[in-house]
């Protein structure tokens, strides 16, 4: 008697499957909202205008199981857009253009046609401006930034790319240094209609280095070149107030500078003559990072000229 009831029941089961497969699932209409656009085989020598930000409300029919778990992607018609001219193309929405499973149909599109705008592509190389990001450390500054290449090969639509002169980098975090640094970064273009023909990463220094003080230093001897006869310079012992970082000019001495007076042509006179001396720094890496903003005494010095020949 058991072995008998199991075998109706199995019976029972493989009935309830066969009517299971047979009995078609009850057809639904299921709407896809946001189902977004592809664009194939864009023409190299146009752009789009604007982004095409239209997406479709897709109305499907089917059963339940295959349609209740349809993404928007998966439905996404793809624009063939060869043979498109500028300026404005209209474009019929039509149900073949949705890929859907087996077992469902398209019954509507919303909209049915959408208007793509084009233009001509224009290329141009733009500069590459580095963005900072936050502050160095109090006593430090940003003296310099340079990029390398200092251009990148861009394209977009022309009545956007007539309105750019460069073109910015990701953000460059400084925040708290004391030291430059060098990154390789990315350039962003913050227009979605431009495109980037070459690099997509530029090289970038950021020259970080302490905020100038001012310093005064005496002492520095003043030459007289040129002479011909007996030069008297007053005073003959001048200082300078500097400018620069303050690690450079606490190391300074008066035999880093050459101050000179240059009286050749001059001829001997009663009266002083009012000549202003050169001041240069014994290195260029010094003339580089420090500057001469004022001579003491005074910038002017008292130069006679006489007769007498040089002892």
């Amino acid at each position: 008697m058991a072995f008998d009831n199991l075998y109706l029941k199995g019976f029972a089961l493989l009935l309830a499957l066969g009517l299971w497969s047979v009995v078609p699932d009850p057809s639904v209409l299921h709407i896809v909202p946001g189902v977004p656009l592809q664009l194939d085989a864009m023409p190299g020598d146009l752009a789009l205008t604007e982004a095409v930000a239209v997406t479709l409300d897709v109305s499907v029919r089917g059963s339940v199981l295959r349609t209740r778990d349809l993404r928007p992607g998966e439905l996404s018609p793809r624009i063939d857009m060869f043979g498109m001219f500028e300026g404005d193309n209209t474009v019929l929405l039509t149900p073949d253009m949705i890929n859907v499973p087996f077992g469902v149909t398209v019954e509507s599109i919303d909209p049915r046609q959408l208007t793509i705008s084009l233009e001509r592509r224009v290329h141009r190389d733009l500069l590459v401006n580095v963005v900072v990001e936050g502050s160095p450390h109090g006593d430090y500054q940003i003296y310099d930034k340079l990029v390398e290449p200092a251009t990148v090969p861009v394209s977009g639509p022309a009545s956007r790319m007539e309105l750019l002169e460069a073109i910015a980098t990701e953000k460059v975090g400084v925040t708290g240094r004391q030291e430059s640094l060098v990154r390789n970064v990315r350039v962003i273009p913050d227009d979605p209609m431009l495109r980037l023909d070459g690099a997509r990463q530029v090289r970038v220094t950021v020259a970080i280095e302490e905020r100038p003080i001012n310093f005064q230093l005496q002492g520095i001897e003043v030459r007289v070149t040129g002479a011909a006869s007996r030069v008297v310079v007053n005073p003959a012992v001048i200082g300078v107030v500097l400018q620069g970082p303050a690690s450079v000019l606490a190391n300074l001495t008066p035999e880093n500078f050459i101050a000179t007076i240059d009286v050749e042509g001059l001829v001997p006179r009663a009266e002083d003559y009012s000549l202003e001396p050169l001041v240069r720094f014994d290195s260029a890496e010094l003339a580089a990072r420090v500057q001469v903003i004022a001579i003491t005494p005074q910038r002017r010095l008292d130069v006679h000229v006489f007769s007498e020949p040089q002892r």
